[in-house]
């Protein structure tokens, strides 16, 4: 998709006001089908160390437990970051629903 045609779906002030300043669903502004597989989604937040604030699950106004949906490992440097296990994060998502 090209600046003009982001420009002409999400209004002609997008580009210049609103672009990393606000969030904005435009349903059918992009068509994102066959651009990634759910297993190539999951294996993005698996296999990178994101950590709070990062990534952060939140619910009713308050932050939920990143033991809920990870792990704790220590490094060789005993450095503790939390790896994510994908199916308690859906777990965690189904339940704020």
């Amino acid at each position: 998709m090209t600046d003009l045609s982001v420009a002409a779906c999400l209004g002609e002030d997008f580009l210049a006001q609103a672009l990393h300043r606000e969030y904005r669903h435009v349903p059918g502004a992009l068509e994102v089908a066959g651009l990634m597989t759910w297993d190539g989604l999951n294996h993005i937040p698996a296999g990178h160390r994101l950590q709070p604030p990062r990534r952060r699950l939140s619910c009713d106004g308050g932050t939920l437990p990143v033991g809920g949906y990870t792990a704790p490992v220590a490094t060789r440097r005993h450095t503790v970051w939390h790896h994510l296990h994908p199916a308690e994060l859906h777990a965690r998502l189904a339940e704020s629903t």
